[in-house]
Formats: C-alpha cells, structure tokens, sequence
C-alpha cells in the first residue's frame, strides 16, 4: 500500500475500478428480459413509449408497481427511446450506472478517510480501493444490477453516494454550494427510489464519525432539517403508493412482535450471505409459521446483541465500528420488514446500499493488514486476490441466473422446490410463450398443488390446454378459476375461446360478453365475439362486434 506515494491521485486508480466492474459485467448485456416486474415497468407499459408533458405528469402523479419513483420511469422511457425493446440497451444502462458506483464508493471511502489527514495517504487509498472493489464485484449485486426492474437500485445508489460525497466536501471546506448540491442530489435520490430516505441519519453518523462535530449538536441538527423534510415527504408518497397497490401487509396478518424477531434475523441473515454469498435467491420466501423461541431466530438475536455491545464498547477506540454498524443498520432499516410490502423474508437487492458500511470495513481491515504484515504480504496480497477472484466468479455465475425467465426461475426452484409456487406459474408462461405447451402444464399443476387457491393458476394451465387443443380440460380450469374468483376477466375471454373452439356458440358469446362488460376495451374479446355470432348466422352482429373491434384499435 506505501507505494501509492503522496502523490497518487485517487480519480485514475477508482476509474481502473470502474472498469473491472463493468467487464465483469458484460454477460449482462446478453441476458433478456425476465417476467418478474418487467413486463410491469418496460414490455408491456405503454406510458414509456413516449416521451413528453403527459408522460412526465403520470410519472410523478401515479404509483409504478405499488411504488413511487418518477426519476426511475424517467429512466426507462429514456432507455426505451434509445433501444427500444432490445434488453441489451436497458442492461448497459444499468451496468453503466454500478459500474459509476464503483467509482463513487472509493471516491466517498477516500474522501472520508480525509478527515485523518495525518493518516497515510497510499493506505487510504489502497483501502478505498479495496473497499469500491469488495462492493463492486460481490455477488450479493447481482440482483440490483442483472434485473432491468431494479434499475431503481443503482440509480438511488448514484445520486445517494453523490450526495455523502458533496456533503463531506461542505464539511472540510463549509462551502455552501456543495451542502446545496447535497440536497439536491438526495432528492434525485429519494424520486429514484425511497430507500435514500435514511441518508440524513447517514450524515449525522459521519458527523459523529469521522467528522467528529458533535460538539456543534444544535448546528448539526438544523443543518438537517432540509433533509428530514424530504425524508419525510418521500415517506408520505411511498405510503401513499404501497396503499394504492395493496403491497402493505396489516398488523392483524403478521404481528408486530413476529415482524421485529424477523428483522433481527434479517440482518444477521445479511451478513451471513455477504461473508458466505452461496445460495442467493431471486425470491426468499417467508415462513408462514414462525416460532421466536427457535433457535432459527434466537440465534440471531444474540449475534445482533453480541455485534452491538461490540460496538458500543469499542466505540472510545474505535469509533469506525460503531460508526459502520449505526450505518448498516439505518440503511436496512425501510426494508427490513418493520413496515412489510411484499411476501418475501429478504432480498439480495435491499443491500446495496448497507452493503456500503461492510465493504469500507473491508477495504480498511485490508489495508490495515497489509501495512503490519511486513514480511508477509505476497501472501496478503494472494489473499485479496484469491477473494477477489471467487467473488468476480460467483457474480458472474448469478448473472447466469438472470439470462433468461426459465433459467430465472429453474434457478428458484432448485433452491425453494415446495415453498415458491410463483416460481413454477411464472416458468410454466415462459415455457408457454415459446408454444411448450406440454412443458407449462408439467409446471401450472406442480403450482396449483403448492397452492390451490390462486385462480390465475388455473387461468394458465386452460390457457396451456387450449394451446394443445385440449378444450374440454381447459374449460374444466376455467370453470374453478371463476369459483375462486367470480369477476375474473381472463377466466371468462379464455374460456369464451375454448367453447367458440368445440362450436358451442351461444356459451362462448355469454362468456366474451362478460369479458367485455368486465373490460370492455379488448379488440380482441370483440374479433372472437364477432366470430361466435358468425357462427350462429348472426351475420349483422357478428359485423357489429367487428366494427367495434378494429375501432379499439385504431384508439
């Protein structure tokens, strides 16, 4: 580390970083879509294809998948006017952006190491160095950055780190336009997505630590209320968007008790994955059963303890501990489970942020290793190398796992064969959408005995059916789906489909018509309408329901 000299500048050395993380990446721009929330934000979203005053008003007034984050439609539509359709452009955007992050995190690791400014400058930026590479290439990434859906992530990341970085600067040079570019950042920030929400905390722990500036509590303090007062607005809109898309899961369906015991154990289960990242998984289901007094959970709850008095111990010595967990645990703290959207017990992607506190640890724990080996660093050094190696390969093999919906979601099964039903329903549409009629029914009906009460289970296993031209059992889905859920559009159309197939034509035009009372802006419920009535000689309707057909379409 002592030959980076006094004179080595940081910007070179983390842009050599920059570019590591996006070769790594590349395998990314070859990987396609996934039905997981893409289809939602970019194949079948028709507000993106355009970009203009009627876009922009719908992305800052209407929730995107039970979330609000205008910048991040902003982000998509760009990207769809650029590549279209072709998933190669959306992923270079967002292998463009970590890779940025990468770069970002040295850049910020470096510039608070720069409040100890008789401190080694070659460590500090060896340490930084290391710290934006432990980041940058750790599997746990993956997600963030290989699912086009989670562009939100990165492009958080970017504005947040941007923001600390500004911030650091206002603070070791009380410049205030740096503390108006850190404010502006974070709102760019929080409307990319509202995880940023926890970064005024973050600024108050680096005014504890490294800056040391609690001695100035009120100033500290009012210098954030511009901070808060966004937080605080990004936490009414997120609100606001979860209620809209029914994500928020109430008190009464998983108790306040049972949601703090599960958040303990998140963020020990955090930890785990990024000391151990095997087995990482697209979806970790929750259990539906969870007994506190286990050991699953109580064991975490006392690593959490030990880690914590740790810590606060340390803190005279070694305030960086203190300072690195407060940050991890803040950071985590809006998906931590507290506050539950969503079935899932945890997320890769939900530490990309936090994972920035235990890569600093490492990339500083690095450093300081190497400048007391002495005599042993080529081993140090094949250490680093070594670590550094096996997390560049288990990236690139969990970006494996994103290439395409079947690989995606063979991937979860093989980890979760009896718990993910979603997982066999979503591979079974993709293996349907390549006409693997056979294939989709094998997955549709090892769902539906996970789970026999999802009616779209049964929607898509007749749809499969009618593929085959096996109609009477696609009628026999159709008929359950509607007894689970009576108003169910697609249950109705499809099986409208299958009765105007076996020329039952009067069923089939009771059932399209009610497809259409239910959605009456479907061409296509309308051309299969038009042919029922055909059938019957019913040529005057049959033209009718055409006319009303071709006319949807030009709309």
């Amino acid at each position: 580390m002592r030959s980076l000299t006094q004179k080595t500048a940081p910007a070179p050395v983390f842009l050599l970083l920059a570019v590591i993380t996006f070769l790594l990446y590349i395998p990314a721009l070859h990987n396609g879509f996934v039905n997981w929330d893409d289809p939602a934000y970019v194949l079948n979203n028709p507000n993106i294809r355009s970009f203009g005053i009627e876009f922009l008003r719908w992305a800052f007034t209407t929730p995107a998948v039970a979330n609000w984050h205008p910048l991040t439609m902003v982000s998509h539509a760009m990207d769809y006017r650029l590549w279209g359709l072709n998933p190669a452009g959306h992923h270079l955007t967002s292998v463009a952006l970590h890779s940025a992050n990468a770069f970002l995190v040295a850049l910020v690791v470096f510039s608070l190491f720069g409040f100890k400014e008789a401190r080694d400058r070659g460590v500090a930026l060896g340490a930084s160095f290391l710290a934006g590479l432990f980041f940058a290439v750790h599997p746990l990434r993956v997600e963030s950055v290989a699912w086009v859906s989670e562009r939100k992530d990165v492009l958080c990341a970017f504005f947040f780190l941007l923001s600390v970085y500004f911030y650091v600067r206002y603070l070791r040079g009380f410049k205030w336009a740096h503390y108006i570019a850190s404010l502006a950042l974070f709102a760019l920030a929080l409307i990319s997505k509202p995880m940023a929400i926890t970064l005024p905390l973050v600024l108050l722990i680096i005014d504890y630590y490294p800056a040391e500036r609690f001695k100035n509590g009120a100033a500290i303090i009012v210098e954030k209320i511009p901070f808060f007062f966004l937080s605080g607005a990004s936490a009414l809109a997120t609100v606001w968007a979860q209620k809209a898309g029914g994500a928020i899961i109430p008190l009464e369906r998983y108790p306040l008790y049972i949601r703090v015991f599960s958040a303990l154990r998140a963020y020990i289960f955090y930890l785990y994955k990024t000391i151990l990242p095997v087995g990482l998984a697209p979806y970790y289901p929750r259990a539906v059963n969870i007994d506190p007094l286990s050991l699953e959970y109580l064991l975490p709850v006392a690593v959490f303890a030990a880690i914590t008095v740790f810590c606060v111990l340390t803190w005279k010595r070694r305030k960086l501990f203190l300072s690195a967990w407060l940050y991890y645990l803040i950071t985590l703290l809006p998906v931590i489970g507290i506050v539950q959207a969503g079935g899932q017990a945890a997320a890769d992607r939900y530490t990309y942020l936090p994972g920035l506190s235990i890569a600093l640890l490492a990339g500083a724990g690095g450093a300081r290793l190497y400048r007391k080996a002495k005599s042993f660093r080529p081993v140090v050094i094949a250490l680093f190398l070594s670590a550094a190696v096996f997390l560049s390969l288990s990236t690139f093999k969990q970006i494996q796992v994103w290439k395409d919906e079947i690989s995606f979601w063979s991937h979860e099964i093989r980890l979760f064969p009896t718990t993910v039903p979603i997982a066999y329903i979503n591979r079974g549409m993709a293996y349907e959408d390549r006409g693997l009629f056979d294939k989709a029914i094998e997955d549709y009906t090892a769902g539906i005995a996970l789970n026999t009460g999802f009616a779209d289970s049964y929607v898509n296993r007749g749809s499969a059916y009618n593929g085959l031209g096996e109609y009477q059992k696609a009628i026999e889905d159709f008929n359950r789906a509607l007894e689970l859920k009576p108003d169910f559009m697609e249950a109705y159309y499809n099986r409208g489909l299958a009765e105007l197939k076996t020329g039952d034509f009067k069923d089939a035009i009771n059932d399209l018509n009610e497809a259409i009372r239910i959605n009456p802006e479907m061409p296509s419920a309308y051309d299969l309408l038009s042919e029922a009535y055909s059938g019957l000689g019913e040529d005057e309707r049959a033209l009718e329901a055409k006319k009303k057909g071709a006319m949807l379409r030009t709309q």
